[in-house]
């Protein structure tokens, strides 16, 4: 997926804004950008129409990843509605079966084998790189951002499986969100044994 996306012509630092639910296609769109040296934004799916305008105008935002349909909100459609006002927002990819007009199927661009892989060489993240940027709720209204930089993640899940005492034999259930937040780094981290 990441050969895909720089394909797709995704260049270093630019900003795909995740907004889909804790689901597998959260994780596999994080790591493929990170082996791309794309950055994500990500946030809890409680914004509407406002706060996603205000995000996708105001943070530079080339790409979004949405669920079509969640919790009686039509994303695709808001999306759709004010694509036109949005001249940075080249692609648009959607999670699920159904394909919908004017997006990419995260499934298909999945399936595809990308070419050369010897390029995420040269745009994979270090570890003391920056490779997400989460949104974070206030009183203002305007949302405001944090910046997670990889080594803090895989030595907070590092502490995480020790303090736990994982092994590579445990299978967790991580109810917080994968996306962002605290859920982040028991799972983009691997439990090293002893």
């Amino acid at each position: 997926m990441a050969l895909n996306l720089l394909d797709m012509g995704f260049k270093k630092d630019e900003i795909i804004f995740i907004l889909i639910p804790n689901c597998a296609e959260s994780y596999m769109i994080r790591l493929a950008c990170e082996k791309a040296g794309i950055l994500c934004l990500t946030s809890l799916m409680g914004l509407r129409e406002s706060e996603i305008e205000y995000i996708l105008k105001n943070f530079g935002i080339s790409g979004m990843v949405i669920i079509p349909f969640f919790r009686n909100f039509d994303y695709y459609q808001v999306i759709r509605s004010m694509r036109q006002r949005l001249p940075e927002l080249r692609h648009v990819f959607t999670i699920g079966d159904e394909l919908f007009p004017d997006t990419v199927s995260i499934n298909e661009l999945m399936n595809y084998l990308g070419k050369n892989l010897d390029r995420l060489e040269d745009t994979r993240y270090k570890p003391e790189d920056v490779a997400i940027i989460a949104l974070t709720s206030g009183t203002t209204g305007v949302p405001k951002v944090a910046e997670h930089v990889i080594a803090a993640r895989i030595t907070l899940g590092d502490s995480y499986h020790h303090r736990m005492r994982l092994t590579g034999d445990d299978i967790m259930l991580n109810v917080i969100s994968a996306i962002a937040g605290l859920g982040a780094p028991v799972c983009y981290s691997s439990v090293r044994e002893a």
